[in-house]
């Protein structure tokens, strides 16, 4: 039996923002079928008034998918009321 060689995700992480991309086929349709994700977690440092996060993924070691993950963020910099409307 060949085992599915696709690839699963793609983790990338210090650009101090906490965001996902997912890829398709045609990147340049994306009504075109999904074929990736890519994760980018935050950064512990901390940058032009974004609070400190890290993620902690939980990866099944047998088909590698995600299937789980931890999110931990300070409060450096409270959110202001008018950011919350």
């Amino acid at each position: 039996m060949v085992k599915d060689t696709k690839i699963q995700a793609q983790f990338f992480g210090h650009i101090h923002t906490d965001s996902f991309v997912v890829f398709y086929e045609d990147m340049d349709n994306w009504r075109s079928r999904p074929s990736g994700v890519l994760y980018v977690a935050p950064s512990v440092t901390t940058y032009s008034d974004i609070n400190p996060a890290y993620r902690l993924y939980t990866i099944d070691a047998n088909n590698y998918v995600g299937v789980n993950f931890t999110y931990s963020t300070s409060n450096k910099f409270p959110i202001r009321d008018s950011f919350r409307r």
